[in-house]
């Protein structure tokens, strides 16, 4: 196609009434103006999430298709007086940012702002743009919108919008429940705080391949073990704000977040096995729970917690073969309000201590004990740093909770969610059950590593707990707990009133 002097196809505006003359500036405004910022002032990606600025974009698609005869205009040389002008920056409302007019391309958005760019030379600008903007995964359209957008276009036609999103792509963008984007996998982080050698490491590793093969090379997983990437009582800050894509975070280093998360840490669930916890998370509280979780943080739970076991209390010089042996340590907790209130229940002096940082702060005798899990004693091989005794307490269950980013889920798209909720839901049980293996194990390798061992007698525990009781309606009141949801909590437990 021939080109004026000012770089102007040879062809005559097309009137338009100014409803449409605003959707057309603001569409070639969103599209044009990233297009060229990435390519002239800065390659990085623009990203366009807002739902109305996506509602614009599909209702510019539809116009490219719906109506092209209609809106080309007819060839020929204009004459001179005719042209539209050249050389001045007419201002683009939220436009980022404003260009100088420099060649061609800046002509033309400078034209868009008073009407006067062609719309052969609109057409062959923005569809370039959109373009390069499904290259640079610039452009986050759901197949929802994309329905909604053509719903009325013949078959013919939502092909040719199609072939105009994916540049030619055989997969169709009408039918494809993930985001519109670039042939590109979406990327997934996954971030844990324990080491490679931790049995849940072992099985977020196994998930992450598992993914990957299910997903159909839609998804890439890389795991980040060993507080690579960030750790636990930092990971939902970065789901929040797109430093990882998935955690698997203990509830106690969200309590800041979510207060109720600290309900495992009350009264009720001293010295509990895992199948009473699971009548509580794995029903009415556990899924309330995670609604408040999502509502705050802005992620998905993909489904049941995953085990850690049960946290027993562990020391370096003391001998531990009742309870009340825990006054008067300095104990390590692993996060929130409830364990340590749990500490000063015993008469002890507690600590907090980021997992990775705990061998090296207790060989320097920062605490002289700890609530943990066999599992994690053994992992991180803490009889090296000092850990000679232990009681198998229960002082809680510890699981851990799987979270996804809510950018990140939305962008999988019906079809993927339900690959990673239907994968993680056939795994679960199996998880839990080499958890508790793994658990059982560590006692014997810890024994042989010369720690004392103490398992009390279930009364004694019982005894415990309805000491720890009496101080319920206190301890609810810390932490700050809906009275309610405990109350639903304990009813689960088969418990009522304070016994």
């Amino acid at each position: 196609m021939a080109m004026n002097r000012e770089g102007g196809a040879d062809c005559q505006p097309v009137a338009r009434s100014p409803a449409a003359m605003l959707r057309l500036r603001t569409g070639l405004q969103i599209v044009a103006t990233t297009a060229v910022h990435m390519v002239v002032v800065d390659p990085s990606p623009l990203r366009i999430t807002s739902p109305s600025a996506k509602r614009v974009l599909c209702e510019l698609l539809l116009s490219f298709v719906e109506a092209p005869a209609r809106t080309l205009p007819p060839r020929g040389r204009r004459p001179a007086a005719e042209r539209p002008g050249s050389g001045q920056v007419m201002p683009i409302q939220n436009a980022t940012p404003a260009f100088p007019v420099r060649n061609r391309q800046h002509r033309d958005l400078s034209r868009v702002a008073d009407g006067t760019v062609e719309t052969r030379r609109f057409q062959s600008m923005a569809l370039r743009g959109l373009r390069s903007m499904c290259a640079c995964h610039t452009l986050q359209i759901s197949s929802g919108e994309i329905e909604e957008a053509t719903k009325t276009l013949t078959p013919g036609r939502k092909e040719m919008l199609r072939r105009t999103l994916l540049s030619g792509a055989a997969v169709s963008a009408i039918a494809a429940p993930a985001l519109v984007r670039a042939q590109e996998p979406l990327k997934l982080r996954l971030s844990l705080d324990t080491s490679a050698a931790h049995t849940r490491t072992m099985q977020m590793t196994e998930f992450a391949k598992e993914l990957e093969k299910v997903a159909s090379g839609k998804i890439t997983v890389e795991v980040f073990h060993s507080a690579q990437l960030f750790r636990d009582r930092d990971v939902g800050k970065a789901l929040r704000q797109g430093g990882a894509e998935m955690g698997v975070p203990g509830p106690w280093n969200l309590t800041g977040i979510e207060a109720n998360l600290d309900i495992t840490q009350s009264p009720a669930f001293y010295g509990r096995s895992a199948a009473e916890v699971y009548k509580v998370i794995d029903g009415d509280v556990g899924r309330a729970l995670n609604g408040m979780l999502g509502k705050k943080l802005g992620v998905h739970v993909i489904g049941k917690w995953l085990d850690l076991g049960a946290s027993h209390t562990f020391s370096t010089a003391k001998p531990l073969n009742v309870p009340e042996d825990l006054k008067g340590l300095k104990i390590r907790t692993s996060g929130g309000a409830g364990q340590m209130v749990r500490v000063k229940f015993f008469e002890g002096v507690p600590n907090f201590t980021a997992w990775p940082d705990v061998p090296l702060a207790l060989s320097q005798g920062t605490f002289d004990a700890l609530f943990t899990t066999n599992e994690s004693v053994k992992s991180a091989k803490l009889w090296d740093s000092g850990v000679k005794y232990g009681i198998q307490d229960q002082q809680f269950f510890a699981q851990y909770i799987p979270m996804v980013s809510e950018a990140f889920w939305k962008k999988l798209g019906p079809d993927l969610q339900k690959v990673v909720t239907d994968l993680w839901a056939s795994r679960i049980d199996g998880w839990r059950t080499a958890m508790a293996a793994s658990q059982a194990e560590s006692v014997d390798i810890m024994t042989k590593a010369g720690v004392k061992i103490v398992v009390p007698e279930p009364s004694v525990l019982e005894a415990m707990r309805k000491k720890l009781m009496a101080t319920e309606d206190t301890v609810v009141k810390e932490l700050k707990l809906d009275p309610a949801l405990v109350a639903q909590a304990n009813a689960a437990l088969g418990m009522t009133g304070k016994s």
